[in-house]
């Protein structure tokens, strides 16, 4: 028999009986009325009404559902679902529909909001998650904070009477995060557009884990963030104010140095503005106000060693310098790096050395590069500091690289630097790519786009021999790795300093809980929400296997200036137009395709590192591994691979389009457009 629950529900905070309390942190909150409404994730949404008497009342929102967990079992995070003629309403009726849950006897009841799979209720406490990023609609629409947020409610259920039925459930909900608004303007930069704010403290519990106590309202976590960033999908002009809306951990900001940073752009280039503020107390059950007035007075000040302009996307995050990768050759073997910190101020610190990461990643005991004059270096080892030699980095925040031509082995070769905080902790490190003149990188003229003639950090392709391949990426990283051994971990990259901070390490999935074959964990919830889709600038927003778009440069994206990682409409252009055969040299394989009637593209078969246990299994010269900018599938797949070009040659030519995030694979560029 279907058995039928009819939970009646008042969407109110217990503190203020109706509302969640207003907690003007800077200004004095005025608001329109606002909707919770998660676009992308319509099963968790609400809506808050305009402040009355110094409250919101919080109204449910079609398509909201609760979780339900019982003391006695039969009710194990079940979601009920609202009916939709109280969309809009102050109190709601929840039903759920289901031939296995039952209520044969009294019990107690933990009722939370948004229902979701991951969240889970033991010893006293709903364990949930608050992501470092979250997505707002459009200005002044805060639909978003619905998939964030946290509330609960204990109640009973009596038993189910004569007929089978159980009488309805009536209960509040408190609410265990603190609602963030910003309300952002500025006449400096009145023209631009508004494109997301950060909170950041260092040491403060912002985001991440959140374990609130049913009893006692106390609000803790294992995995604690010391930031949160809201970026908006549809930016307007910051003509007049805006309302930006974070979802946070409850904490106590009073006495420690917090920073707001407001990104905003035109369209072109991106403006990113850190200011020092005083927020003290952000309290949960309660919206805090924050006004934000956006001016760059105090920047050369406070922060020196940031740049506020940047023409490449910032992707939520935040990186040194304008490039990742730098190019130099036997007629220009020194460059100058700019070296300052831009984007989100969500963890980056002032650089303060150099040191030389790896002379040649190929041959490692070349010293084939120098830095600020230091002695010419070979490789190190990253967790023996020992090997390091670190040179102080100037007040004007530039590093002189040089590449030592003499020492090279090769045509060309692959170096890696890194810049360090007063500590001597890496912060960033960058790619240097030394050619000699006799082999300039060549552009070739695709009917999808203009594509480097070799792999990121490789050599030309008409040199036959093993050391063409190039460096190695884990797809959405900024950093490159040899084919060879280097540090290999398995843990978990909850955040986007622990990947900035270990350049050096190659992160295994193997043995990391909810991994799904991707080096960056997210949330760790197992959700396809975990994953981070824009590292490389090009989400999939359609339906099919690989963006369709071209996508935009990131700050995570490798390539050097002028060039970003290749989309997939340049992988599915070779592979509808590839030679039939294999290339064979003395020591190398190509697959190849012709891209007009006198010329020829060569995509070396340069082996891949393993995602899960860090192995190159000899696939050198046997299988082509390469990664596009884009993943294999968006958001509302159950897919969390991204999109590349593979083929093995050994079992039988085996082709394959999608691999796990962490696996170490070769990227080719393309020309931004």
């Amino acid at each position: 028999m279907k058995k039928t629950f009819i939970i009646s529900a008042m969407a109110i905070a217990a503190l203020t009986a109706c509302s969640v309390d207003e907690s003007s942190v800077i200004g004095d909150g005025n608001t329109r009325t606002i909707t919770f409404r998660g676009t992308a994730f319509p099963d968790t949404r609400t809506s808050i009404g305009s402040p009355e008497n110094g409250s919101y009342p919080v109204l449910w929102t079609r398509g909201d559902q609760i979780g339900i967990y019982g003391m006695l079992g039969g009710f194990l995070n079940v979601p009920a679902t609202l009916n939709d003629s109280d969309a809009g309403m102050n109190s709601g009726v929840f039903v759920l529909n289901t031939t296995e849950q039952t209520a044969a006897e009294a019990q107690d009841l933990i009722i939370y909001y948004p229902y979701n799979t991951a969240t889970e209720y033991s010893e006293g406490a709903l364990h949930s998650v608050i992501p470092q990023e979250q997505r707002q609609s459009v200005p002044g629409n805060s639909e978003h904070t619905g998939q964030y947020a946290l509330a609960y409610a204990k109640t009973s259920i009596e038993a189910a009477g004569a007929d089978g039925n159980n009488p309805p459930v009536e209960f509040s909900l408190t609410h265990a995060v603190a609602y963030v608004k910003f309300v952002v303007s500025s006449s400096q930069f009145s023209s631009l557009r508004l494109c997301g704010v950060s909170l950041y403290s260092k040491g403060a519990h912002i985001s991440g884990d959140i374990m609130a106590n049913v009893d006692d309202g106390t609000v803790t976590g294992i995995y604690q963030r010391d930031y949160a960033t809201v970026i908006v999908d549809e930016p307007e002009a910051l003509s007049s104010a805006q309302e930006l809306w974070l979802v946070t951990v409850p904490c106590d900001l009073t006495g420690k140095e917090t920073i707001v940073s407001v990104s905003m752009t035109d369209g072109t280039t991106n403006t990113t503005i850190p200011m020092k503020m005083n927020i003290g107390q952000l309290k949960a059950n309660a919206v805090n106000t924050i006004e934000i007035e956006v001016s760059d007075a105090d920047v050369a000040t406070d922060f020196p060693w940031y740049e506020t302009q940047d023409d490449r996307a910032l992707a939520g995050g935040w990186a040194y310098g304008p490039e990742n990768t730098y190019m130099v050759t036997e007629s220009n073997p020194e460059i100058t790096i700019d070296v300052r910190a831009r984007g989100y101020y969500t963890g980056i610190e002032e650089p303060k050395y150099v040191a030389i990461m790896a002379g040649d990643m190929t041959y490692a005991s070349q010293p084939c590069l120098e830095a600020e004059n230091s002695t010419p270096g070979s490789y190190y080892i990253a967790n023996n500091d020992s090997h390091i030699s670190y040179s102080e980095i100037g007040a004007g925040y530039t590093v002189r690289v040089k590449a030592v031509a003499e020492k090279a082995r090769q045509e060309s070769f692959s170096g890696k630097i890194a810049i360090y905080n007063e500590n001597h902790e890496a912060l960033w490190a960058y790619l240097i790519w030394f050619t000699r003149d006799a082999y300039p990188v060549q552009e070739e003229q695709y009917r999808s786009g203009v594509v480097m003639d070799r792999y990121l950090g490789g050599m030309p392709p008409q040199i036959d021999n093993g050391s063409v391949f190039g460096a190695l990426y884990q797809w959405g990283r900024p950093f490159a790795f040899p084919w060879a051994t280097w540090i290999n971990t398995s843990a978990p990259v909850r955040d986007l300093k622990t990947s900035a901070t270990n350049q050096n390490v190659f992160f295994m999935s193997d043995n990391v809980e909810n991994s799904n074959r991707d080096w960056w964990t997210g949330d760790a919830t197992g959700a396809r929400t975990d994953r981070k889709d824009d590292f490389w600038g090009n989400p999939n927003e359609g339906t099919g296997t690989g963006s369709s778009e071209n996508g935009v440069k990131t700050v995570f994206d490798p390539c050097p200036e002028g060039w970003m990682v290749a989309s997939p409409a340049i992988f599915k252009e070779v592979l509808a137009g590839k030679d039939a055969d294999i290339t064979a040299g003395s020591a190398m394989s190509w697959v190849t395709y012709r891209y007009s009637e006198e010329q020829t593209s060569y995509w070396a078969l340069g082996g891949f590192k393993n995602g899960a246990n860090g192995g190159n299994e000899g696939s050198r010269n046997v299988m082509l591994a390469v990664w596009s900018n884009s993943p294999y599938s968006g958001y509302d797949s159950t897919e969390h691979n991204a999109y590349d070009m593979y083929f093995d040659k050994r079992n039988e030519g085996t082709w394959n389009d999608n691999a796990g995030r962490a696996y170490g694979f070769s990227v080719r560029c393309m020309k931004v457009r």
